[in-house]
């Protein structure tokens, strides 16, 4: 997985006042977006659509970190109650009546004779995965080591769907389907921020990290 860190904000499908680009903008000063790519050390998006002179909003900026890195940041920010955008590959391996994200939810190997061995740069490749959701990140499960074993999300669609609203994912699927958060920069590591004054590489449009999200 990657960190992004965002510098400015990407607004879609919306049209903004002054006062509110001005807050958006503001907002991405403090924070860093978090997210994974595996292609490239550090990235600025095309933008979802959103033209480099759009008066609404700027392009994205991501960090590009392994996980092992990135869940740090997150854990911190959780422990200090401050929930987080998030997006990931939600309909994978998604029980929607219990809101679980598990790897081992469904069989589908032997369910049609076959075996998945496409790791997550190759599936992001293929375009068989890519961000397709965000969600607000809000709590994490650790063992007594204190390494992460589930992570919680609240979700938009409605009580009805999942925990009353909520879905939970283990770690192994969190590492397999998640691919943005955007944190506080004062989460962030000495290193990562040191490594966002690095000049971006811009992606082009059609790059699997733009997958269109619900």
């Amino acid at each position: 997985a990657h960190t992004d860190v965002t510098d400015g904000v990407g607004v879609a499908r919306h049209s903004l006042n002054h006062a509110a680009a001005r807050a958006l903008k503001q907002s991405a000063r403090r924070n860093a977006g978090l997210a994974h790519h595996e292609f490239l050390p550090a990235f600025e998006s095309a933008g979802r659509g959103i033209a480099a002179d759009h008066g609404d909003g700027h392009n994205w900026l991501y960090l590009n970190l392994p996980m092992e890195e990135l869940k740090p940041m997150a854990i911190a920010s959780l422990k200090d109650s401050c929930q987080m955008y998030f997006s990931c590959d939600v309909g994978k391996y998604l029980d929607r009546q219990t809101g679980f994200l598990d790897l081992n939810n469904y069989e589908y190997g032997n369910l049609f004779g076959t075996t998945f061995g496409m790791n997550k740069k190759q599936r992001i490749q293929s375009f068989d995965s890519g961000s397709t959701h965000a969600m607000t990140l809000m709590a994490v499960d650790q063992d007594e080591q204190g390494k992460p074993v589930k992570w919680k999300v609240e979700n938009s669609w409605g009580k009805a769907s999942g925990a009353a609203g909520y879905l939970i994912m283990t770690d192994e699927w969190f590492d397999e389907y998640m691919f943005r958060v955007v944190v506080n920069r004062k989460y962030c590591t000495p290193e990562a921020l040191e490594l966002l004054k690095k000049k971006p590489v811009k992606l082009p449009a059609w790059d699997p990290m733009f997958m269109g999200e619900e």
